[in-house]
């Protein structure tokens, strides 16, 4: 995947997109696994790839679905993996495709990509301008 030079602000998703996750887990049990977050394996090819974006002066806006109380854990896991960006929000579960729109909105996301085709689906309806894209894997 390359990444267009007229892009110059990069949105992603975490989960399933930089990390990789054996299965998806029901909400009310990440709370239990919380610390868990932090040793799930990086996306190698995403990694590669968003390093390039950021070395070549793009900006780089992490949006997760995941709940603000995990913020410390998700900024952990990026240090850990030495993952390049700007700012990260997480958004929480409640209205994410929306609430992801708004962030991306504010933050003037010019490309986005996620791993949950539902939430493509939402922003490629409601936000035209926003090139939405599928991770590598």
């Amino acid at each position: 995947m390359r990444i267009s030079s007229e892009i110059d602000v990069l949105g992603l998703d975490l989960d399933n997109t930089l990390t990789f996750r054996i299965r998806r887990l029901p909400w009310w049990c990440l709370g239990l696994l919380a610390p868990l977050l932090t040793i799930l394996p990086p996306n190698k090819p995403m990694l590669k790839m968003i390093r390039k974006f950021r070395k070549s002066g793009g900006k780089i806006i992490i949006i997760s679905s995941r709940p603000k109380c995990f913020m410390k854990f998700s900024q952990l896991w990026l240090r850990k993996y030495k993952v390049p960006y700007n700012k990260i929000r997480c958004v929480g579960f409640i209205n994410r495709s929306l609430r992801k729109l708004q962030v991306m909105q504010a933050e003037k996301v010019k490309c986005f990509i996620d791993d949950d085709c539902g939430i493509r689906n939402f922003l490629k309806e409601n936000e035209p301008l926003i090139k939405i894209l599928s991770p590598l894997v």
